[in-house]
Order: C-alpha cells, then structure tokens, then sequence
C-alpha cells in the first residue's frame, strides 16, 4: 500500500540511532518531518485533484527519494528517475531501492543546470528545490524542453515574504539559513505564473499554501526542535492534524508557499 515516507527510517539518522524504538516510532507515526509531510499533503491532493498520471517522471531534486518511491509504488507501470545534485542522497536513495527491489524507479546525481534531456518525460515535478539555485529561470527552460508535448510539470516553492505568527526571535537561525540557501527565492505565485505562460506553459493550477494552518504547524515544531527534540517527536501527530486543516480552503489569498501545475502545449 502506497504511503508517503514509508522507508524514512531507512535514510533517518536519528531515527536509526534509536535503534528499533525508532523504528517503531517511524512505523506508528509515520512521516516525522513535519514541513515535508505538509508539502506532501499538496502533491498528493494535487495528484487526485488533476487526475495526473504519466508513463516517464522525473523527480529533479528528489533528496532522500521518499516522493520517488510513494510514486514507485502507486504508479507500478510507470517509471521516475529521481536525480539531486547531493550524492550523499543519491546513494541513501539507491540504497532503499536495493532493500526494497524496485525496479520501476532510477538515481542519478545531476545538477539541474545540467539537464539536457529533450522530450523525454511526461511528468516533471520539483518540490523545494527551485529556491536554493540562483539561475532556477534556466532551470525551468531545461524542464520545457525536458517533458513531452502535453507533459505537466508541478513546482512548489516558497515565497519571498515569510509572514510568521509568533515572534521573529524564535527563526533567527532558520532566517539565517534561509538568507544563505534560498538564493533563488525571488518568485511570488503571479511572477511564476507569468515565467511559465512566457515560456510556453499552459498554467493549469496555482495556489498558495502554509497559510494559518501550515505556517502554525512549522512554527511549533521549529520552536520545538530548538528546545527539545523529545517534545517534538511527541506533538509529531498533533502537528500533522494542522497541515491537514491547511488543505480546507482552496484558493488562499496568501501564504509561505506556493504550487503551480503547468502544461507544455503542442
């Protein structure tokens, strides 16, 4: 049965340095990482909503593999290659294939300023990693040439504003991360929109995401973590409840992220 983050203890330091209370934990919690299981939730619905389906996908960033893999086993006839530009991912990830034996799935490592594959995909999606690279408006012109006429290409970054509900002083460090890693973080959703129709895409959906909801459930458990990860692992469930309230209402005037489904017409 399909489900998201299902072989995170696989990758999981942490939770493997707990040994088999990890696993045990991982098995009755599910997917630990609060903001990926909210970024999930948006795919997934998407998925459904949009009745997207494909034959060749191409995960271009896929970390630890964990959407690879939920896609691996829900689409059994299809195949998705999952390329990130860390090998130390690339090799996490083939090592979960090679437990598991998937063969409906493939790694490689690829800096995404690379790609130079040519109508090749009908399914090209990448979640939180447009952000991190400066040059990300090349990026999106090798992704239109990398999918198929009529292939759908789903992109979920953050937006440039942060609003935040409780104090500022609780993020210093993860605004200071954020200052050195998301050098390519300049698009709000009508920018974005505006850079794929130049392009050539058709935009089939845009939404903001991490509005009320999504931005409480990160907000508490980034307080929690840099307090006690203990605390944290506990309100695991609690927190996940309020990304699922985030999916309610469709069509937020606002939010910390953003997701846009495109077509490549012709």
């Amino acid at each position: 049965m399909p489900r998201f983050g299902k072989y995170q203890w696989y990758t999981s330091k942490d939770l493997q340095s707990l040994g088999k209370i990890g696993k045990l934990y991982a098995s009755l919690v599910g997917y630990t990482q609060i903001g990926g299981y909210g970024r999930s939730l948006w795919f997934r619905k998407i998925l459904r909503m949009k009745n997207i389906s494909f034959e060749n996908a191409l995960d271009a960033g896929c970390g630890r593999g964990e959407y690879v893999f939920y896609l691996a086993e829900r689409f059994p006839n299809a195949h998705i290659t999952g390329v990130d530009y860390d090998p130390e991912n690339i090799s996490e990830c083939l090592k979960v294939k090679n437990i598991k034996g998937f063969a409906n799935c493939s790694f490689k490592q690829l800096d995404l300023r690379e790609l130079n594959a040519e109508e090749k995909y009908d399914f090209i999606y990448s979640i939180d990693v447009l952000e991190h690279i400066a040059e990300n408006k090349e990026v999106l012109h090798h992704f239109y040439r990398a999918l198929q006429p009529g292939g759908i290409l789903y992109i979920r970054m953050p937006t440039p504003v942060q609003r935040r509900i409780f104090p500022k002083k609780f993020f210093t460090s993860h605004h200071l991360w954020a200052q050195k890693e998301h050098i390519g973080q300049h698009y709000d959703l009508p920018d974005l929109e505006r850079e794929l129709e130049d392009m050539g895409f058709s935009v089939v959906l845009s939404e903001y995401t991490n509005g009320l909801w999504g931005r409480l459930a990160f907000e508490i458990d980034h307080i929690l973590r840099e307090k006690s990860r203990f605390l944290a692992a506990l309100c695991v469930p609690f927190l996940k409840s309020l990304f699922l309230l985030d999916l309610v209402r469709l069509r937020k005037q606002e939010g910390n992220g953003m997701v846009v489904v495109a077509r490549k017409e012709g």
